[in-house]
Formats: structure tokens, sequence, C-alpha cells
């Protein structure tokens, strides 16, 4: 077998001899650490359309809007629970993220519509009893949002 045909990812094959990028970059074999300075390639026509497309799909990004300051971010003391709330279109969006002991994570994501149901969630949840002063403030806004809504 001809030792060009077992060539690696990076570009080199099993002689020490390095081959040409398949995109006409440098062999990473050749410039070590340089490749993570470049910028990224940029995305084709298609890949332009799907990353519109996700980008306006409201409601999808989560979390990652809220540190973004889209939206009020609560947790408590240990990180434990830590909710996210903010304002769409259609009400309130809730993200409640639960980090377990063992590196597990419960993720809940809900839309309210009105005050009555988020009222009856908040006082369903545990952290009701685990952290009273962290539901009273996310009542208190879940109210100031929804009497401003009205």
């Amino acid at each position: 077998m001809n030792a060009r045909r077992l060539t690696g990812a990076l570009g080199v094959d099993l002689d020490g001899s390095t081959r040409p990028h398949p995109r006409g970059l440098p062999s990473p074999a050749l410039l070590p650490g340089a490749l993570a300075a470049q910028p990224a390639l940029p995305l084709g026509p298609k890949q332009q359309v799907l990353h519109a497309r996700r980008l306006a799909r409201p409601g999808t990004t989560g979390a990652r809007d809220a540190a973004g300051g889209a939206g009020r971010h609560y947790a408590t003391q240990d990180r434990g629970v830590s909710v996210v709330m903010r304002g769409i279109g259609r009400g309130l969006f809730v993200e409640r993220t639960q980090r377990r002991p063992l590196g597990t994570h419960l993720v809940q994501a809900l839309v309210f519509d009105d005050g009555k149901a988020f009222e009856r969630w908040c006082d369903a949840d545990p952290l009701r009893f685990d952290d009273p002063g962290l539901h009273q403030r996310l009542l208190h806004d879940g109210r100031e949002y929804f009497d401003g809504a009205a």
C-alpha cells in the first residue's frame, strides 16, 4: 500500500513529508499554532442563510441572551439554581437551571401568558423554601412585568 494514502488529518504523511491543505491553507505540521491565530473561514451562502434563520428564531438562545444583557439573571448563593427571565412577544420567558452534584443539569424553559400562571409556578417551586429571598424577587419582578404589560 502506498504511504501517501495513509495520511493523517494534520497533513503529515507516514514518511514525514507534508502535503498541501485541501483549501490552500498552510499545513499545521509546518506552522504549529499558526492556524489558531488565523480568522475563521467565511460561511458559504447556504450556511449564511441557515445562520441568519437560527438567529432570527425567538426564544432559542436562552441563557446566552441573558448573559449578553437581554433579561434578568438570578441565582442562589451556591449557584445550584439559576433563573433567567425575559419578556418576549407572547409573554414572560423563564429558564430555570438546577445544577446537581454529579455534574448533571436540569433545565426547564417556560413561557407564561399571564401573571396568575407565573405566580402558581413560583409557589409550587421548591426554591420557595430553599431561598425565600430569591423567591420573593422572582415574584416581584414577574408581577412587575405583567403589570407593565397590561
